[in-house]
C-alpha cells in the first residue's frame, strides 16, 4: 500500500468508527435504555448519568470527528487521483472533483445527513432542560437520521455505474451490514466506553443490580447483531471480491481474509459471553438477591425488642445471622468476579470489533476510491500536453476459449500508476450480458515479484475500469480474468513493455 492509501484508508477508519459508536450508542438508547425497568430512584439516577455521560459529553465531538474525517476523505481522494503527491493538490482538483465526478455526488448526500446529525447531537448542549423532558423522542429521531446515513454511505461511484438491480442488491447489503455493526460492534463500544466507566463509580450493590439488569436486554440486541453481521459479511466479502481463489493473490483478498478472522474472533468472544458469562453471573445474582434479602430480614428481625428473651433463642439467632454474614460476604466475592470476568471479555472484544472497521475502512479505499477513474478529473498539465511521445497503449486479444475478445487500454503505459479500461465482446462484436465481473493479474517478467489482481469496475456495457501499479519498467503479462454469470472463467493474455 502507498502512502496515499493509507492515509486515505486512515482517515475513513475514523469516520466509519465514529458513525458506528454514534449509531450503536443510539441503539442502547432506544432498544436496550428506554425499556430497562427502573425498580428503585438510585437506578433511575444511574440510568440518567449514563444517558448524560453520551449526550452531553461524547455524541458532540463524535459527530464533528466524523465530519472533519469526512472532509480529509475529499483529501485523500484527491491524493489518490495524483498518485500520492501532495504537490499536485490544487483548488481545481477539488473543484472538477466535487463538481464533475460521482464521487461528489456521493460525498454531498452524505454531509447532508452529517450536518442534520450534527444539529440533533448539538441541541441537548444549548436545551438541556426541553432535551431531558423529550430525551426519548430525540434519541429516536437520532437513530432514524443515524440509519439514513448509514444508507446513504455505501453510496459510491463504482455502485452509481452499475445497473439498476447490481446497484439496489450492493446499497441493501452494505446497508444491512453497517446496521449489523452498530447493534454489535457499536454496542460493544458503547459498553466498554460509556456504561462500564459509569457503573464502576458507584457502590459495588448497584453495579451488580445494573449489570443484571441490563445485559440480558442488551443480549436480544447483540444476538440480532451477530447473525446479522455474520450473514451479511459473507455477501459484502463475495460483494467486493468477485473470484474467491483470487483472495490470496491481491491485496483486497487478503483484506478480507483479515476481516473474516476478525469476525470470527468477535463471534468467540462474544459466544464466551453470551452462552458462558452471562448464565453464570445471573445465577451468581440470583444468589446474592436471595441471601442478601434474607439477611435484611434477619436484621430487622434481631432489631425488634424481644419481651421474654430467651438466652439459647439468642445464641442460635445470632449464629444464624453470623452463618448469614459470611455466605453474604462469600456470594459478593464470587459475583464480583463473574462481573470482572464479563466486563474484561467485552473490553476485550472491542479489540477485533476495531479490527473489523479499520479492514472495512481500507477495503473500500483499496476497491472503491482507489479505483475512481482520474482522466475525467484531473486537469491536464502543460507537461502532459507537450510531451506527445506519452501515448496509452491498446492491446487486443482473445480469450484461450475464443469466446470473447478484448480490448485494453494502459494509460500512461509507464512505470507507476496507471489506468487500465478494459472492453469485452462475443464473437459478434456485441457486449455480453454474462460478465459477472473482470479482474486483472499483473506478473513481471524480468524480475520475480509475484503476481498482483487489479478489479476492475463496471463502467458501461461491457466496459470495464480500474487503477493499479506497475512497480518498474520492463515486459509485463497482464491476463485477463472475465467471470460469467454461469461461473466460468475465461482468460485473455497480453504481453507488452512499459516505458521508463
Amino acid at each position: 500500500m502507498n502512502g496515499a492509501i493509507l492515509f486515505t484508508g486512515f482517515m475513513v477508519t475514523l469516520f466509519d468508527l465514529g458513525v458506528i459508536f454514534w449509531t450503536g450508542a443510539h441503539c442502547w438508547q432506544v432498544f436496550v435504555m428506554a425499556r430497562l425497568p427502573t425498580k428503585t430512584s438510585s437506578q433511575e439516577i444511574l440510568q440518567q448519568q449514563i444517558t448524560i455521560r453520551f449526550t452531553q459529553e461524547l455524541s458532540l465531538p463524535l459527530i464533528l470527528l466524523v465530519l472533519l474525517m469526512h472532509i480529509s476523505v475529499v483529501v485523500g481522494q484527491a491524493l489518490l487521483l495524483t498518485g500520492g503527491q501532495w504537490s499536485a493538490l490544487s483548488l481545481t482538483l477539488f473543484n472538477r472533483l466535487m463538481t464533475q465526478s460521482a464521487f461528489g455526488v456521493c460525498w454531498l448526500v452524505q454531509e447532508v445527513f452529517i450536518v442534520i446529525a450534527l444539529l440533533f447531537s448539538t441541541y441537548p448542549l444549548l436545551y438541556k432542560q426541553h432535551a431531558e423532558k423529550a430525551s426519548l423522542l430525540l434519541a429516536r429521531m437520532n437513530l432514524l437520521t443515524a440509519f439514513a446515513l448509514l444508507l446513504v454511505l455505501p453510496l459510491s461511484p463504482q455502485i452509481l455505474y452499475a445497473d439498476i438491480n447490481s446497484a439496489i442488491y450492493a446499497v441493501v447489503i452494505e446497508w444491512l451490514y453497517l446496521i449489523a455493526l452498530a447493534l454489535w460492534v457499536g454496542g460493544i463500544l458503547y459498553l466498554t466506553f460509556v456504561y462500564l466507566p459509569v457503573i464502576e463509580k458507584t457502590a459495588q450493590k448497584e453495579q451488580f443490580a445494573a449489570l443484571a439488569a441490563l445485559l440480558p436486554r442488551y443480549t436480544s440486541v447483540a444476538q440480532a447483531g451477530m447473525v446479522l453481521l455474520s450473514a451479511t459479511g459473507i455477501l459484502v466479502a463475495a460483494l467486493y471480491q468477485g473470484a474467491w481463489n483470487t483472495f490470496f493473490a491481491s491485496v483486497a483478498g487478503r483484506i478480507v481474509i483479515l476481516e473474516l478472522l476478525a469476525l470470527a474472533l468477535l463471534i468467540v468472544l462474544s459466544g464466551f459471553y453470551l452462552w458462558y458469562l452471562l448464565p453464570r453471573l445471573m445465577k451468581e445474582y440470583t444468589k446474592y438477591i436471595y441471601i442478601t434479602e434474607l439477611l435484611s430480614s434477619m436484621e430487622v428481625e434481631e432489631r425488634k425488642p424481644i419481651v421474654y428473651a430467651v438466652q439459647a433463642r439468642d445464641n442460635e439467632r445470632a449464629r444464624k445471622l453470623k452463618w448469614l454474614n459470611v455466605r453474604a460476604t462469600l456470594r459478593t466475592e464470587r459475583l464480583a468476579v463473574q462481573s470482572r470476568w464479563v466486563a474484561t471479555t467485552l473490553r476485550c472484544a472491542a479489540l477485533p470489533a476495531f479490527a473489523i472497521i479499520v479492514c472495512t475502512a481500507f477495503l473500500f479505499v483499496t476497491l472503491g476510491m482507489a479505483n475512481l477513474p482520474a482522466a475525467a478529473i484531473i486537469p491536464p498539465t502543460h507537461s502532459a500536453v507537450s510531451n506527445p511521445t506519452v501515448k496509452p497503449l491498446q492491446v487486443t486479444a482473445k480469450t484461450s476459449d475464443t469466446l470473447f475478445s478484448v480490448t485494453m487500454i494502459v494509460n500512461p503505459d509507464s512505470a507507476g500508476a496507471n489506468t487500465f479500461t478494459v472492453s469485452i465482446v462475443d464473437s459478434s462484436g456485441v457486449p455480453p450480458s454474462q460478465v459477472s465481473s473482470v479482474t486483472l493479474r499483473t506478473l513481471m517478467l524480468d524480475m520475480n515479484m509475484g503476481s498482483d489482481i487489479i478489479p476492475l469496475q463496471r463502467s458501461g456495457a461491457g466496459q470495464f475500469h480500474g487503477t493499479g501499479n506497475l512497480y518498474m519498467s520492463g515486459h509485463w503479462q497482464i491476463s485477463v480474468l472475465i467471470h460469467t454469470s454461469d461461473g466460468n472463467l475465461h482468460e485473455a493474455v497480453i504481453k507488452f513493455a512499459t516505458s521508463s
